[in-house]
Parts: structure tokens; C-alpha cells; sequence
């Protein structure tokens, strides 16, 4: 019996393997290839999600841009004291930004990005972390919310990234494929989830 097992988990892995490496490259030249909207006069709000240290400066920079409407920066440090925020913003433009501190992880963030769509009756919305992280954000959000919003990007680069071959020689190689097999997951997971909700 054990021998039978053995060869069907071979054979599956025969069969999935080659599927999970061609998604993968295919998830990496998606990333690797990503524009940011550039129209911010559609949105209705930005939301940052906190992580990389480009994040939320890119953050605040498209906020002045917009023209202070209604600005997220979801997952707070603990550490973090709100001042250090605030005093990068003018005076008025304070009460249009939300600080989200509830969120550790990219679930959270969609959390924090729901709650504060429907409080502020938010319809489109700039979605802006980093490039790889882009596809698991809009899923997580996107199922969260029903597409009840519709989501804009702004993927994050780090400074002096190549959007070429030389990727792969650097740490943001091993960040795409922990990536990778996150949104996998999440796909996966948000798949069973909506069977369930169907009753099936």
C-alpha cells in the first residue's frame, strides 16, 4: 500500500511542479512589469501599506499630489509615535490621513483598508505598496471588499532596482518567490472560501 502512495504523491508532484514554475515566472515578469496609475483625479483615497522603507514617503508624496484626499497608512509600528507621521504633512491636510494600527500582516491590511473605505464612502482607491506585494494586496482587499471598490496600483520599487535580468541577482529575487507562494496560498484560500459562502 505504502509503494501505491509513494508514486501518486510522485506523480502529482510531476504534475504540479511544472505548473507552480511556470506561474511563478509568470507572477515574476507580472510584478517585475508593473506601471503606477497616473491619473489620481479618478481616485477617491490612497492606502499605504507599511513595510519597506519606501513605502510610506512614496506614500505622502502622492498624497500632496492628490490634493490631501483621504489617505491610509495601514499597519503602523507600535513603536511608531504618531507624530513622527503627522509632522511630514501640513497642518490642514492632518485630518485627512488615517493611521491604521490594527494590521500585522496583508489580511490586516485589507481589513483596515474595508473599514476605512466604508466609513469614508471610498469607490476607487490607490493602492500603494511594494511591487511584489502588489497582487496578494489587491486579492486580499478585493475579496474583502466584494469589489465594491475598485482598486488603482502604485508598485513600489526600491531605490536603484533594475527592471531587467539583474533582479535576480539581488535579495528582491528571494522576496518575489516568498511571494510567489504566498499569493498561491491566498488564491487557494479565497477559492474555498467562496465555495463555502456558495454552500457547494
Amino acid at each position: 500500500m505504502l509503494p501505491f502512495f509513494r508514486k501518486l504523491f510522485i506523480y502529482i508532484a510531476l504534475i504540479f511542479i511544472p505548473f507552480w514554475i511556470i506561474g511563478f515566472l509568470f507572477f515574476s515578469l507580472y510584478v517585475l512589469n508593473l506601471k503606477p496609475a497616473t491619473a489620481l483625479d479618478k481616485i477617491d483615497g490612497l492606502a499605504v501599506l507599511t513595510g519597506s522603507n519606501e513605502r510610506i514617503p512614496e506614500g505622502l508624496s502622492l498624497f500632496r499630489k492628490a490634493k490631501n484626499k483621504p489617505l491610509l497608512i495601514s499597519g503602523m509600528n507600535p513603536k511608531v509615535k504618531e507624530s513622527f507621521i503627522l509632522t511630514k504633512v501640513e497642518k490642514e491636510a492632518i485630518p485627512y490621513i488615517t493611521l491604521g494600527w490594527t494590521a500585522f500582516n496583508t489580511r490586516g491590511n485589507a481589513k483596515e483598508i474595508k473599514t476605512w473605505a466604508e466609513k469614508n464612502a471610498l469607490k476607487k482607491v490607490l493602492l500603494i505598496t511594494s511591487f511584489y506585494h502588489i497582487p496578494r494586496s489587491l486579492l486580499e482587499a478585493s475579496f474583502l471588499l466584494k469589489n465594491k471598490v475598485e482598486f488603482f496600483i502604485h508598485p513600489v520599487f526600491p531605490k536603484g532596482f533594475h527592471q531587467n535580468i539583474h533582479w535576480i541577482y539581488t535579495k528582491n529575487a528571494w522576496f518575489i518567490f516568498l511571494e510567489y507562494n504566498k499569493f498561491v496560498f491566498v488564491l487557494g484560500r479565497n477559492a474555498l472560501f467562496s465555495l463555502f459562502e456558495k454552500g457547494v
